[in-house]
């Protein structure tokens, strides 16, 4: 009897064991974020109850600004406005990337971030999250047999499809909660759409990045309210140029 229940047990160890080493790896994905003004790559590392995710840096030329600017310049004004655009890519480029720090455990995350004189600054956001509701409905995205959900947030209704084989509750922004891994997501108030659109499960390579300090943070308010008067002032500057020299000297600052 002894050794029929070692066996059994031995049995349930074995066919568990591929669960269990899943529920304990990395994963990292890729978001497409897209609504009706713009679109956002975000990359995502992810365990069990953690997560760090980082919106990328995208070319100037992508925002709304270059595209309404460059309709209004010269011929000549546009090749030199081209390298101040190259200017601000640059820039941009050098920049540490500003990862989000978040863990289940707790209902904030931390984010690096840069204050208006490019220094290192801790930023604390306290955060409230989409209210699930999973339902029955299932459908195969990208080789992922995924259930359907709807939740509420703010007013807005969403729609969203999540892996339960990759069994974690963690997501970016706002979206985690779900009993697996957020592949698709619609925003039915906004039309706003998130969209998984590569994944490695484990992850074949971590992100090198450390939360800051938690104690030194400033809140998401406080942040803000210093960055909106540096920047009104270096707006109302760049908005007075006369020129595209004074323009490109003004962002190289």
């Amino acid at each position: 009897m002894i050794m029929k229940r070692l066996f059994l047990v031995a049995i349930t160890l074995i066919i568990m064991f591929p669960v269990i080493a899943q529920q304990n790896s990395n994963g990292y994905a890729v978001y497409q974020y897209a609504n009706a003004q713009d679109q956002e790559t975000i990359d995502f590392w992810f365990t069990a109850d953690t997560y760090i995710y980082n919106v990328r840096q995208k070319d100037f030329r992508e925002s709304n600004d270059y595209k309404n600017r460059i309709k209004t310049l010269s011929k000549q004004d546009s090749l030199n406005f081209e390298k101040v655009i190259d200017t601000i890519n640059k820039k941009n480029q050098a920049l540490p990337p500003r990862y989000i720090f978040g863990n289940l455990h707790t209902n904030f995350t931390l984010q690096n971030e840069l204050n208006a004189n490019l220094q290192p600054v801790c930023v604390v956001d306290t955060l409230t999250f989409v209210q699930w509701k999973v339902l029955a409905d299932t459908l195969t995205i990208n080789g992922l047999l995924c259930r359907k959900a709807t939740g509420l947030y703010m007013g807005m209704q969403y729609e969203a499809w999540f892996a339960p084989s990759i069994p974690v509750a963690v997501a970016p922004l706002q979206l985690r909660g779900l009993p697996g891994l957020l592949v698709k997501l619609n925003n039915l108030t906004t039309n706003a759409q998130v969209v998984m659109t590569y994944l490695e499960w484990p992850a074949k390579n971590w992100v090198d990045a450390k939360p800051c300090n938690e104690n030194n943070a400033l809140t998401r308010h406080a942040f803000l309210e210093q960055q909106t008067k540096i920047e009104a002032q270096r707006n109302m500057r760049i908005r007075s140029a006369k020129t595209i020299n004074e323009l490109r000297g003004l962002i190289q600052q």
